[in-house]
């Protein structure tokens, strides 16, 4: 069974659509990006603009900002300690926020 992941905008002069996310597996659906904006000549329809992203380029722009933070001394953009940090911060607030997840730490916590 295929998982289907999708994010709509909408603004008042048209709207985005993100649909699918790239993966090695492929199952959440083709990742893409589609833009309208409003047309008040054909009858009110959107001008669509479909984009599609079949490459994942993200390890290559991790990597190259990593190298030029070690090689060029240039300042680390994405991924600092502090997003390190906040990401940890909400993983704890939505393990906090599951009452069965409070009931098995407190367990663990008494040694029951």
């Amino acid at each position: 069974m295929e998982a289907f992941v999708q994010t709509r905008t909408f603004f008042t002069e048209g709207y985005m659509i993100l649909s699918g996310l790239l993966t090695g597996s492929k199952s959440y659906g083709r990742e893409t990006l589609i833009i309208a904006k409003r047309n008040f000549k054909d009858a009110g329809k959107p001008n669509e603009e479909e984009i599609y992203f079949d490459e994942d380029r993200s390890w290559y722009f991790e990597m190259q900002d990593f190298y030029d933070s070690l090689i060029k001394n240039k300042p680390i953009i994405q991924g600092t300690i502090s997003d390190a940090i906040n990401a940890m911060e909400l993983v704890e607030k939505i393990y906090n926020a599951d009452p069965v997840w409070q009931a098995k730490l407190k367990s663990e916590i008494e040694g029951k």
